[in-house]
């Protein structure tokens, strides 16, 4: 997720670049963000506890049909008019990392415990 320019906005974003960009960033506020993924669901991004967007069904390039990596609050080697490349200028208090994808229902209730 990355802070845009002066606007300061989620985004989130894939490998190979599938980007969703989300919500403006409210300053000074705690805000649940869940990003999930799957072969047939592709890329969906959630705020706070919220379904958001989706990048649809997505052709993941790896050969093991699944992430191998994941980057928490800095944009990697990435720099456009759209996203800086700077870290995440803010707090995250807890990653929660699950080998499937969550559902809906699953984001909601980790969102609003």
């Amino acid at each position: 997720f990355a802070y845009t320019g002066n606007a300061g906005q989620w985004v989130a974003q894939g490998y190979a670049w599938p980007t969703i960009y989300g919500s403006p960033i409210t300053l000074n506020t705690w805000t649940h963000i869940s990003w999930t993924f799957s072969l047939t669901d592709g890329y969906r991004l959630y705020i706070n506890g919220v379904y958001y967007a989706t990048t649809g069904y997505y052709s993941y390039g790896g050969t093991s049909g699944a992430i191998t990596w994941i980057q928490i609050g800095y944009n990697f080697a990435c720099t456009s008019a759209y996203i800086s490349n700077a870290g995440f200028q803010g707090i995250i208090d807890e990653i929660y990392v699950h080998n499937r994808e969550i559902t809906a229902a699953e984001v909601s209730a980790l969102a609003n415990p």
